[in-house]
């Protein structure tokens, strides 16, 4: 029997609605490049974590969202920051994102995401949108790496 042809557009509805998994989107990927789709790779590419795999903490929607698909890009630029990933699955996004983003230190998965020009995809920046899920100290931590790295 004949398998159906790849149809990259419907792969990146799905993977936009949530309906694959991630093992799902991985394959698509790895078809729309092996077809030379890039566009649809790339696209593809945002959707390598899904919120719904971090534990459920009281973040938004919106939250879990944004940081899935800022994992999902930091894994498309060849990165892959396994132990966070791990923390999100356990303890879920404020207490993980609020960990990481009280360190005065600008990390070095920071520093791609910014150069990659995903700024809004940061720690950072989600903890400076988000306020209301964070600690004073976070969103405060938060504002000066910002700041901090633009005068970089």
């Amino acid at each position: 029997m004949a398998r159906a042809p790849f149809n990259g557009k419907q792969m990146v509805e799905a993977a936009v609605a949530g309906e694959l998994t991630p093992t799902q989107v991985r394959q698509a990927l790895k078809k729309a490049t092996e077809l030379g789709l890039y566009d649809i790779a790339r696209k593809l590419t945002e959707y390598l974590v899904q919120a719904n795999e971090f534990a459920n903490d009281g973040a938004s929607k919106e939250l879990r969202e944004r940081v899935a698909k800022g994992i999902s890009l930091l894994k498309g630029l060849g990165y892959h920051p396994n132990r966070t990933e791990q923390k999100l699955r356990r303890r879920g996004v404020v207490i993980t994102l609020n960990d990481i983003a009280v360190s005065m230190e600008i990390s070095d998965n920071f520093r791609r995401m910014m150069s990659a020009g995903y700024k809004d995809y940061t720690t950072e920046a989600i903890v400076k949108d988000f306020p209301q899920f964070f600690s004073k100290e976070a969103v405060d931590a938060s504002l000066e790496k910002l700041k901090k790295y633009q005068k970089e």
